[in-house]
């Protein structure tokens, strides 16, 4: 009987399947091995009939191997469908070692503000950020990978607000609301250095994902402050949410869909 612990249970077939791979390439080598000394042109009838004899009781094999194949598929199967189910519960054990902020509930997750994860129930498979896909394995390494820049060490609240002010000022009309992707688009060209609008070779743009831009704005939420000239940051919902960012909402501790902005004073 296999092991109940899921990590011994997938050492354990790892083992088993180690085995009858094993025993596949011997009756391959075995098979090839046979059909070469059948084609020898040497080969007189009682030869023949010999390594045909001993050419069908190898044949037999061929029927063990798979019976034996499909019950490590099977057992396979099932390790694979109680390792989804406990998906949830390995993801925030990853963002609790790493201290990672873990916002959403299944089948969709934030990790450290920024970076979704979307658990694709039908497929059985993780997406991060909408395109990558990721086995449990990879998850950890690939959320590493993307946190190491999702927020600066020097970010200040207090700075993008302003610097998210600046934006507004610039497209919006007598204090119209702006849509939010369009406020990330100026965002995006305003990071660009003057080296790069001199040349706009791939090695000078500076990225600023969508990711990396959900992060720090969720961040700055978290931390709610007044633009210089006193005026707050209101949020308004979208009126379809392929227009909008996920953000993180600090009066519902929680993220929702952020269409248009705008500044206004208390």
């Amino acid at each position: 009987m296999c092991p109940a612990d899921p990590n011994q249970t997938s050492s354990h077939l790892k083992s088993r399947t180690d085995e009858c791979t094993e025993r596949v390439r011997a009756f391959a080598k075995q098979l090839n091995d046979l059909a070469v000394r059948l084609r020898r042109p040497e080969a007189n009838a009682k030869s023949q009939v010999s390594l045909l004899s001993t050419l069908c009781d190898s044949l037999t094999q061929s029927t063990m191997l798979q019976s034996t194949a499909k019950v490590l598929a099977e057992e396979w199967e099932r390790l694979s469908a109680v390792s989804f189910l406990r998906l949830e519960s390995d993801l925030r054990e990853i963002c609790d070692k790493r201290e990672w902020r873990l916002h959403g509930q299944w089948p969709d997750f934030v990790v450290n503000y920024g970076i979704s994860v979307h658990i694709d129930e039908s497929r059985h498979t993780i997406e991060v950020n909408d395109s990558i896909r990721v086995s449990l394995d990879e998850l950890q390494g690939m959320l590493a990978k993307l946190s190491a820049d999702l927020v600066p060490k020097s970010f200040s609240a207090n700075s993008f607000l302003a610097k998210l002010a600046s934006v507004y000022d610039r497209l919006a009309a007598n204090g119209s609301q702006v849509p939010i992707l369009d406020l990330y688009k100026e965002l995006v060209i305003q990071s660009q250095s003057t080296r790069f609008w001199r040349n706009a070779a791939a090695h000078s743009f500076v990225p600023l994902s969508m990711s990396q831009f959900r992060a720090r704005f969720s961040r700055m939420l978290d931390a709610p402050t007044l633009t210089v000239d006193g005026r707050a940051l209101r949020l308004l919902p979208a009126l379809n949410p392929k227009e909008a960012v996920f953000l993180y909402q600090p009066s519902e501790r929680r993220f929702g869909y952020v269409g248009r902005i705008e500044f206004t004073l208390p």
